[in-house]
C-alpha cells in the first residue's frame, strides 16, 4: 500500500483543499501521523452531516491506518480495549477517542466487543474456562447483548457446575459429587438444600468471595436463566416422580420407623418444601392452591389389608393385617393410626409433626367415614371390634345430621353364636326399635360396641 493518503484537510480553519498527509511505516512505535487522521476523521464525522462522510468511512474501512499494540490495521482486525477478554488482539490505541465515537467505530468495523460464539469457542484452549472470568466479561457487555445472543448464552455449557450423585436404583443421595461445565438455564444458584436434593447448582469456587452479595451478577443470571428457587408445583411433581422405596416393611414398627430411608431424595425435596411453606408467603409459594387443584401423590403412606390366618395350636383363625406402601396426596391419608382399621392410609411417621403445615388432617371426615361403612366387610367379631373401637374414639367428630344418617346405615355385624365370619348387617336404627333384639342382644352390644350407646343419645 502507498505511504501516502490523499483527504481532505479537516480542520475547521481548511478551505477544502486536497493535502497529502505522510502515514509512516508500521515498523514505527507510536504512530503519531496516524493518530491524528484517525482523530480528525472520527471528530468530522461526529460533526458533519453532509454526504462526504460516508464516502470518508467506506473510503478508511480497508485503510490499515489504524493505531493498535500489534501495529497499523484495518478497522475490521481491532478490538476496544475494555470489552477485550482474550489476550493477543490487536488493541485499538487509548489516544483515539473511541469514548464519543462507538456508533461510528462500529460501523468502520471495529469490534466493540468480542463476538459471543468465539468465546464460547476459544474459552476452553485461551482460557482454561475459568468460567468467572467468562461470565464476568459477559456481565461487562450485558447491554449490547441482543436476544439471540441471551439465547445463545442460557443453552451454552460455560458455567461450572456441582451436583451429587444419587442412587438411581434406591433413589439416595450419596456423599459423591459430579463437576462439570453446564448451560445457565439448567443450573440452580447456590443453596444447600436444592444441592443436598441432588440437583446441580453453579459452582462459585473461582467467583469472587462477594458474590452472594452482587445484584448484579444475581440479575444477569436471572437473565441467563439461572433458577433461584424451585416452585412448588416443581416439588411436588417432583416427588411424586420418584419410585417409592421402602426402608422398614416390618408389620410391627412402621407406624414408629420412617418408610424411607433418611438421605432418600424425596425425603430431601419435602423438607425443603416444609421450609418453604414456613418462610414464604402464600403468594409466592401457594402450597394450599396446588394440593387443592392437583391430586397428586407424592408422600409415602401405609394402608392394611386384613386377613384370616389359621392358629397353629387350634382351629380357630385369627385376625392378622398385611400392610401395603403407596404415595399418597396430603387429602387421601391421615396421622391417626387407628384410622387404618377402615381400610384408610396412614402418612409416613417422620412427616407426622408437621401435618399442620403440610395440610394433613389427623382422623378422616365424618362424611368419609359414612362412605366407608356403607359397604364395609368385617371378617369376624375381632375385626369389629377394632372397627367399633376407633368409632368411639373419634365419635366427637360426628354432628347430629350425620348421626342420623348412621342409624339408618346397616353396619353393624350380627354375628353367629361362634363369632365367625358368618353375620348379618343391620342398623343401628334397628336394634334401638327391635324389643327382641335388645332383650337378647343389645346389652352385649352396648358392651362390645359403645359407640352405638352414643348414636342412641
Amino acid at each position: 500500500m502507498s505511504n501516502i493518503w490523499k483527504i481532505k484537510t479537516l480542520n475547521a480553519e481548511s478551505d477544502g483543499i486536497e493535502e497529502e498527509i505522510c502515514i509512516y511505516n508500521s515498523e514505527l512505535c507510536h504512530y503519531p501521523i496516524a493518530h491524528k487522521i484517525v482523530n480528525k476523521v472520527l471528530e468530522y464525522c461526529n460533526t458533519s452531516k453532509n454526504t462526504f462522510v460516508n464516502d470518508l468511512l467506506y473510503t478508511i474501512k480497508d485503510l490499515e491506518i489504524f493505531p493498535t499494540n500489534l501495529g497499523l490495521k484495518r478497522p475490521s482486525e481491532c478490538y476496544l480495549k475494555q470489552k477485550l477478554l482474550f489476550p493477543g488482539q490487536p488493541v485499538l490505541s487509548s489516544m483515539i477517542k473511541h469514548y464519543k465515537n462507538y456508533e461510528i467505530l462500529s460501523q468502520l468495523g471495529i469490534k466493540i466487543r468480542q463476538d459471543v460464539n468465539t468465546i464460547l469457542e476459544k474459552g476452553p484452549s485461551v482460557l482454561k474456562w475459568n468460567s468467572y472470568q467468562v461470565f464476568s466479561y459477559f456481565l461487562e457487555i450485558k447491554d449490547e447483548l441482543d436476544s439471540k445472543e441471551i439465547n445463545i448464552l442460557s443453552n451454552s455449557k460455560f458455567l461450572r457446575s456441582i451436583e451429587t450423585k444419587v442412587d438411581k436404583k434406591t433413589n439416595q443421595v450419596l456423599n459423591d459429587f459430579i463437576y462439570a461445565y453446564s448451560c445457565p438455564n439448567l443450573l440452580y444458584f447456590p443453596s444447600t438444600e436444592i444441592f443436598e436434593m441432588g440437583y446441580p447448582i453453579l459452582d462459585t469456587t473461582e467467583w469472587n468471595n462477594n458474590f452472594l452479595a452482587n445484584h448484579k451478577e444475581k440479575d444477569f443470571l436471572k437473565i441467563l436463566g439461572m433458577k433461584f428457587d424451585i416452585t412448588c408445583m416443581e416439588l411436588l411433581q417432583l416427588s411424586e416422580g420418584i419410585p417409592l422405596l421402602v426402608e422398614n416393611k416390618s408389620k410391627k414398627y412402621f407406624d414408629i420407623l420412617p418408610i424411607e430411608n433418611g438421605r432418600s431424595k424425596r425425603n430431601k425435596i419435602l423438607w425443603y418444601l416444609i421450609s418453604e411453606i414456613k418462610c414464604k408467603p402464600k403468594s409466592k409459594f401457594n402450597y394450599i392452591e396446588c394440593i387443592h387443584n392437583n391430586e397428586i401423590n407424592f408422600f409415602a403412606a401405609v394402608y392394611s389389608e386384613p386377613f384370616l390366618m389359621q392358629d397353629s395350636n387350634s382351629s380357630k383363625k385369627i385376625l392378622e393385617f398385611k400392610y401395603n406402601y403407596i404415595l399418597s396426596s396430603p387429602h387421601n391419608c391421615y396421622c391417626n393410626p387407628e384410622c387404618m382399621v377402615l381400610g384408610f392410609s396412614l402418612l409416613d411417621t417422620k412427616w407426622r409433626k408437621e401435618r399442620s403445615i403440610l395440610c394433613v388432617k389427623m382422623d378422616p371426615s365424618e362424611n368419609e367415614i359414612i362412605e366407608k361403612l356403607r359397604n364395609f366387610t368385617y371378617l369376624n367379631a375381632e375385626h369389629a371390634q377394632k372397627v367399633f373401637t376407633y368409632l368411639n374414639s373419634v365419635r366427637d367428630i360426628f354432628m347430629r345430621d350425620s348421626m342420623d344418617i348412621l342409624k339408618k346405615i346397616n353396619f353393624v355385624p350380627l354375628f353367629n353364636d361362634d363369632e365367625s365370619s358368618n353375620y348379618i348387617l343391620i342398623s343401628p336404627e334397628k336394634i334401638f326399635q327391635d324389643q327382641e333384639t335388645e332383650k337378647k342382644s343389645y346389652t352385649q352390644y352396648k358392651i362390645d360396641y359403645p359407640f352405638l350407646s352414643y348414636l342412641n343419645k
